[in-house]
């Protein structure tokens, strides 16, 4: 199982299918654990590679997530670090140094590097770029990818999608909003059974046009990024996936009483003070479950579509040669501690995500990987399986020998971080989070508070250690440790670029 593949010659290199989902918990795939949900085609992925137990997000907002996984920087290093936050025009990505090497490249869906929201008409991805012109000529490149179509959003018809559907059905123009929803709504915060038909639904649209993209085959290799903007809020499947699973039948996360009281209660006060859902106490168990059973729903769809995108592989017999990532850009709360949806919150539902690699002619088959892996960690490990080198910019680490087995891991340590506001510690939030074999530590930097969490003995961090004094001890030593992260990830030197 050779990995090193001569640039000079493009045609015997792999391709590369990066297919993200949006706002995904690891435990909310069959191949994780969980025995409530269907998720066959996904858990192909699994069954003929390499599931990784513990992978964690740079930072659980779609950007900053999404910037790391393409340039393989920490949030610090590549500086996108919120939503509206562009990152930054001439970043190297993993994208255009497969271009540079002759790959073909593309992005299907959802990417999400810039801003979204109207004001800023210089970014494809934006609403007064799509103004400006109804009908833009424009497929790229943008940030490597030689050719795009856009999905921008979640119920906003903007980008090569909204085109699409303006243009070709405009009597479906507002079908997406709750008040065309299926059944009368019940109340459930963000939860409604879509009325927009499933031929035409935006999922629907991103699959095909990645099966578009891979049978334009050509001399090159391609690298395409095929991304979902499921089970992403609202949480709104459209029919049948919509009723794929019984409410009822819907296990919630365990609650314990006080739980809210151990942790910082400045997060939950900015979190309400800014528009935030807070401890959702007034939603019933019932429209809790509903909103369960909507996700699943949501990820079934995206299930379904997996499988035609991978049996297209197996047509256009190029299975073996291709190296499949399936992951997310951050999780969901899905009611931990009473929470919803996402926020200054560092708990594993929100920045573990799953994370699955397939390529038969590299890796091994049904293998699992319980080592710690930073989404930051992609970018060098796909560009090591194809013979390339990472460019100094790059923060993260190949973990190619851990993939195939011949290590356990290649880092003890994986940072999280998340900035509010603007980013000093007292005109907003600027979180970090340092994650170990058996510890997590949340740093609240001007705050002599914190929080520490035995992930063995505690895994749904309930008990705040962080002013235990048995566990005086292993606090200061990952503080140290996040300390050592901290430095090394000085966001405010440039480059030397000579010796005086």
């Amino acid at each position: 199982m050779a990995l090193s593949f001569s640039a000079s010659n493009p045609a015997e290199m792999p391709n590369v299918l990066l297919i993200i989902t949006d706002q995904h918990r690891a435990d909310c795939l069959g191949c994780y654990g969980n025995g409530r949900i269907d998720t066959p085609n996904i858990d192909r992925i699994a069954r003929e590679g390499v599931r990784v137990d513990r992978a964690y997000v740079t930072n659980p907002l779609c950007t900053p997530s999404r910037a790391s996984i393409l340039t393989g920087q920490s949030v610090s290093g590549h500086g996108a670090w919120n939503l509206g936050v562009p990152l930054p025009e001439g970043t190297r990505t993993l994208p255009e140094a497969l271009a540079e090497c002759g790959y073909r490249t593309g992005a299907i869906g959802k990417v999400h590097l810039t801003p979204q929201v109207a004001g800023c008409p210089e970014f494809p991805e934006n609403e007064d770029f799509w103004n400006r012109d109804p009908e833009p000529e424009w497929r790229g490149p943008y940030f490597g990818f030689e050719w795009v179509d856009l999905f921008v959003g979640h119920q906003k018809l903007i980008g090569h999608y909204g085109q699409y559907i303006k243009h070709r059905f405009p009597d479906l123009v507002d079908r997406y909003d709750r008040r065309y929803a299926l059944d009368v709504p019940t109340g459930a915060p963000h939860s409604w059974k879509c009325g927009f038909p499933l031929a035409h639904h935006s999922c629907t649209w991103i699959c095909e046009r990645t099966l578009d993209f891979l049978r334009r085959q050509d001399e090159r290799p391609f690298f395409v990024q095929c991304s979902f903007p499921f089970p992403h809020f609202p949480f709104a499947p459209p029919s049948p996936y919509c009723d794929q699973y019984d409410p009822n039948a819907m296990e919630l996360p365990e609650q314990r009483e006080g739980d809210l009281e151990g942790k910082p209660s400045h997060v939950m006060d900015y979190f309400r003070a800014k528009g935030g859902e807070g401890p959702l106490c007034e939603v019933t168990d019932a429209q809790k479950r509903e909103i369960v059973a909507h996700t699943y729903g949501m990820i079934g769809l995206v299930d379904d579509l997996v499988g035609r995108i991978l049996d297209t592989l197996d047509e256009l017999a190029v299975t073996d040669n291709t190296i499949v990532v399936f992951c997310s850009d951050h999780g969901e709360l899905l009611f931990d501690h009473g929470l919803l949806k996402k926020g200054p919150y560092l708990y594993e539902g929100l920045v573990r995500v799953p994370l699955l690699w397939r390529w038969p002619e590299g890796l091994p088959r049904g293998r699992t990987v319980d080592g710690l892996f930073s989404l930051a960690d992609l970018a060098p490990t796909v560009l090591e399986m194809l013979g390339m080198n990472a460019w100094p910019e790059i923060e993260g680490r190949s973990q190619v020998p851990v993939l195939r087995g011949e290590a356990q891991s290649v880092r003890d340590a994986a940072l999280v971080e998340y900035y509010h506001g603007r980013r000093t510690a007292r005109d907003g939030m600027r979180l970090k989070a340092l994650v170990m074999d058996q510890w997590k530590l949340i740093h609240y930097p001007g705050e002599l508070y914190g929080e520490l969490y035995d992930l063995e003995a505690d895994p749904g961090e309930f008990e705040n250690r962080f002013d235990h004094p048995e566990d005086a001890g292993v606090r200061d030593r990952l503080m140290a440790r996040l300390q050592d992260e901290w430095v090394e990830r000085d966001e405010s030197f440039g480059p030397r670029l000579s010796s005086a």
